[in-house]
């Protein structure tokens, strides 16, 4: 008979709260939403900045985190010069001055940089008040390399009657760089420049971005979304990552700039402003990062003899997850042994284990399934022909297949067999009320997958919200993507509903049918290319 056990330590590290000090931001939840069965984890380069570092020489606590400088030896763009003495931390904010340099134009202003780069997903935000200079007062993430780079605040807050236009708005944005011979790419939509009214100057305020995966950011302002970019399409048209998007680990700037866009044309600070303490300082109150992490679980936990049971709840339904134990909690979780692998939570977000105990102590946790992994890519090129006798094909890609069923068709796009222009394709026959679908194999055994993305093109006639894929699970629908109608190929790594990171087993293509809005009605241009999926291993 099991018998219940309290165990304080074990206990513990599977509830685990979180345990800080207060800190500035608490009053302000994250935005973002951090995906399903996820929440956000506070990363330690998190600063709010109450302690003291003085211009010259800093502070153990700010060294710790920061450099005064930029990530290398660049001095800054157009007329600054970038000098360690203008930041520091003071008064609870960290403060960051400028100055003309003497007997120059050239402007001394301060710049500090993160020892570390952070990868995605994550959520940056700082709350800071910009200087009211016609310099850009800045905080941004960039690439060792300097060929990626994501803003999330630029402002130019000066109060100059003809600088109004530049005082009400917020450079939200990115770039893509081909550093030789030099080309940059930056959205130039006029989202990029967001306005509500404020005078952004006149106060502190939060500006936020979740970069949540290479092809997705999204922009919050004192709390509200107020932006989003997704899709190759937005974020590097041109290729300059080679396919890779917004992929790099990147460092933490914050820094005051007087860019030569526009000291080019005459805008620029006078003495008089530069030596205006009311004008001069640009004030960050705090910075915080997050990672979004798999939320804890709760566990009940029953021994009989050499034997525990552990029963954990709160899950995301049908994810993976290995069980891995530790007879050290200051071992990182990374480096637990994984006792039981291939775990998965059922529909009611639960699963249960019975583990032999044989040591002393040991503590458990539960970590994201690290099965081996196989990515393969099909992009439908191993067919020559007609689409119409090319239904139930298959196609294998780094030893995966997959296999298609009910209507989905292989076109071979014109050019034959291991041509560019295959496509997967379905047109809306009266027939066609049977959906597609797709299923994978891996040595002839049916296996789970998580998609990373597809490119879907999407036409739905007189049927609006007809086109649409869902991923299924045991016969549970995991997630949905609702492509966007007649805009040609789409690439979509992310989910309408629901999220790509939970594992399934099959794809389902719903599309139009033939109807008395569509007589005769064949409608030529839904097709689906070039599907990235994640394998487990069975």
């Amino acid at each position: 008979m099991f018998r219940k056990a309290l165990l304080p330590a074990l206990l513990l590290l599977l509830v685990g709260p979180d345990w800080v000090a207060a800190a500035d931001w608490d009053p302000y939840p994250v935005p973002a939403d951090p995906g399903v069965g996820k929440e956000w984890q506070l990363l330690p380069v998190s600063d709010d900045f109450n302690y003291s570092a003085p211009a010259v020489g800093k502070s153990e606590e700010f060294n710790s985190r920061w450099r005064p400088s930029f990530i290398n030896n660049w001095m800054g763009p157009g007329l600054t010069e970038w000098n360690p003495t203008y930041s520091s931390v003071e008064g609870g904010n960290l403060v960051i001055r400028v100055a003309r340099k003497p007997g120059t134009q050239e402007i001394y202003a301060g710049c500090i940089s993160s020892h570390g780069a952070f990868e995605y997903p994550l959520y940056m935000e700082v709350c800071a008040k910009v200087n009211t200079l016609t310099m850009a007062s800045a905080a941004w993430l960039l690439s060792a390399d300097s060929t990626e780079e994501i803003d999330t605040l630029e402002a130019y807050g000066s109060d100059r009657p003809d600088q109004t236009w530049w005082a009400e708005r917020v450079h939200i944005s990115h770039h893509v760089f081909i550093r030789n011979p030099f080309q940059d790419y930056q959205p130039l939509d006029a989202g990029t420049w967001y306005r509500d009214g404020t005078i952004w100057a006149d106060g502190f305020h939060r500006y936020g971005m979740y970069w949540r995966d290479p092809w997705h950011l999204e922009y919050y302002i004192n709390g509200v979304h107020v932006r989003t970019v997704s899709g190759e399409s937005i974020i590097d048209p041109r290729g300059y990552t080679n396919g890779t998007g917004l992929s790099k680990p990147m460092h933490i700037i914050m820094d005051t700039e007087d860019q030569d866009w526009r000291s080019d044309n005459g805008v620029t600070p006078t003495d008089a402003e530069l030596l205006d303490p009311a004008r001069n300082t640009y004030l960050v109150d705090w910075i915080r990062m997050y990672k979004p992490v798999p939320k804890k679980v709760l566990a009940d936990i029953e021994t009989s003899g050499q034997e525990i049971q552990l029963a954990f709840g709160e899950g995301v339904p049908f994810s993976l997850v290995d069980l891995v134990a530790s007879e050290q909690l200051t071992v990182p979780l990374a480096n637990w042994a994984a006792v039981v692998t291939g775990l998965q939570f059922d529909e009611q977000g639960m699963v249960s284990v019975q583990y032999p105990m044989t040591k002393d102590l040991e503590f458990f946790a539960l970590r994201d399934a690290q099965l081996g992994a196989t990515y393969a890519t099909f992009d439908w090129e191993e067919h020559s022909g007609d689409w119409w006798v090319a239904y139930n094909q298959t196609e294998t890609n780094n030893g995966v297949t997959m296999i298609a069923g009910g209507r989905t068709a292989a076109n071979d796009g014109g050019d034959g067999f291991g041509g560019a222009n295959g496509y997967g394709f379905k047109a809306n026959y009266a027939q066609d009320a049977v959906d597609g679908t797709l299923r994978f194999e891996l040595s002839n055994q049916p296996v789970q997958i998580q998609l990373v993305s597809i490119n879907i093109r999407a036409e739905e006639g007189a049927q609006p919200d007809s086109v649409y894929l869902e991923g299924l699970a045991n016969g549970a629908v995991m997630w949905t993507i609702d492509p966007t109608n007649d805009v040609g190929f789409v690439r979509y790594n992310t989910a309408t509903t629901g999220s790509l990171a939970l594992p399934i087993d099959e794809i389902v293509w719903h599309g139009p049918t033939e109807t008395a809005q569509n007589p005769g009605g064949t409608l030529w241009d839904n097709a689906i290319d070039d599907i990235t999926i994640r394998v487990h291993a069975p």
